[in-house]
């Protein structure tokens, strides 16, 4: 009997031991990779500095633990590209360098990827001779969004219309962009002269356009040329020539500024326009040969009598109801959540300018429904005090 006791209290020891060390704290362990957002591009939303660097710091994080995982390397460069690239154009020499290094690592770890070839694509600032990159990654993933934007590009700049067509409408369909952007591309063009030439800035003003081009045969005869992608001398002489037009003797090194001015007078039988949208450094460049006329500005070096044509587009070609509509600034695209206030800015000074001719002409309805879209837009974009304070000191 006590030996049968002996064995009962003996099992039900080691039960209550193997109980114990069951319920005994195990601190969980984080599991690697750490799952990260993606790092929309600027065109899309911009971010700040911070919010780059965090991301970079949390992508090296992953990397350490798990040096093959492509995703993380990708959100790795992108953050230091973006970061780089706040506020400006083109990237530093030690700013490339980084960049260079970072891809060096991730041909070490994670070379055959999509997200590799893609970024060694990205990497070369639109060097059509790396297009191989390119078309590996497509082929490994063929339906990402982030092929889009490149391939147009490499399209714009190596001249063959129906590839960039062809991608143009892959990413109106993979991208979803604002109808905010799209409508007032349209008016962009609407309201040029002729077999005109257009300067544009980036994506965000620059595809819009040539898919209004494409999808609504609107405005065909208007070239348009990216600074994004024509951002030094020999990408511009690739787009002039992609383009059929003729590369200007200009120094580049000068100012960039110089170079577009050069581009016009090489090419005078067309009219040569700058999208308000550009670069404020090129504006200011330019500025004394640069006439508004709605929401571009006509470069001449002659004087030109600008407000008959501006307030023409204001008043007959533009078509300004989505301004007024809540659709237009669905937060659902994230264009509409952080810029597209900022792009109606543009709109406010063609429609002072027009109010006030109005008013000289007794046309006070008129002056008032222009002014009042002027302020309302102004509202949205932070500019409010300043519209109110211009028109005080007209009355």
């Amino acid at each position: 009997m006590k030996c049968k006791l002996f064995f009962v209290l003996f099992f039900a020891a080691l039960l209550c031991a193997q109980v114990g060390r069951a319920q005994a704290y195990d601190p969980p362990r984080q599991q690697y990779p750490i799952p990260l957002p993606r790092v929309p591009s600027p065109a899309e939303e911009p971010m700040q500095r911070q919010w780059y660097a965090q991301q970079s710091e949390l992508a090296q994080l992953n990397l350490a633990k798990t040096p093959e995982h492509a995703p993380s390397w990708m959100n790795y460069y992108l953050a230091e590209r973006y970061k780089a690239l706040s506020g400006k154009k083109n990237l530093l020499p030690p700013e490339q360098r980084t960049l260079d290094s970072i891809l060096e690592g991730m041909k070490r770890k994670a070379r055959p990827s999509f997200e590799y070839n893609y970024l060694r694509y990205l990497n070369g600032n639109h060097d059509t001779q790396l297009i191989s990159f390119l078309e590996k990654a497509e082929a490994m993933d063929p339906e990402r969004a982030e092929l889009c934007a490149p391939f147009i590009a490499y399209y714009l700049l190596t001249g063959d219309k129906t590839k960039r067509d062809a991608w143009l409408k892959k990413w109106d369909a993979r991208t979803n962009p604002a109808p905010s952007l799209k409508q007032y591309a349209a008016n962009v063009l609407r309201s040029l002269e002729p077999n005109a030439v257009l300067v544009t800035n980036g994506e965000n003003d620059t595809y819009p356009l040539l898919l209004e081009q494409l999808s609504k045969n609107l405005r065909p005869d208007i070239t348009v040329l990216p600074l994004h992608i024509a951002f030094n001398d020999v990408r511009g002489t690739q787009l002039l020539q992609a383009s059929g037009l003729n590369v200007p003797q200009a120094d580049w090194l000068l100012h960039p500024g110089d170079y577009w001015a050069g581009v016009a007078k090489s090419n005078p039988q067309r009219p040569f326009y700058f999208a308000a949208t550009t670069d404020t450094s090129y504006l200011t460049r330019l500025k004394e040969n640069l006439f508004l006329t709605g929401l571009a500005f006509r470069y001449s070096e002659t004087p030109v009598n600008n407000l008959p044509q501006l307030r023409k587009n204001v008043s007959e070609i533009f078509q300004l109801d989505y301004l007024e509509n809540s659709a237009t600034y669905d937060a659902q695209h994230a264009f509409n959540r952080t810029q597209v206030n900022r792009l109606h800015l543009n709109y406010v000074l063609p429609l002072l300018l027009t109010a006030e001719l109005e008013r000289k002409e007794g046309k006070a309805e008129q002056a008032k429904k222009h002014e009042e879209l002027a302020l309302a837009l102004a509202r949205k974009g932070g500019r409010e005090a300043q519209v109110k304070k211009y028109l005080e000191g007209k009355r």
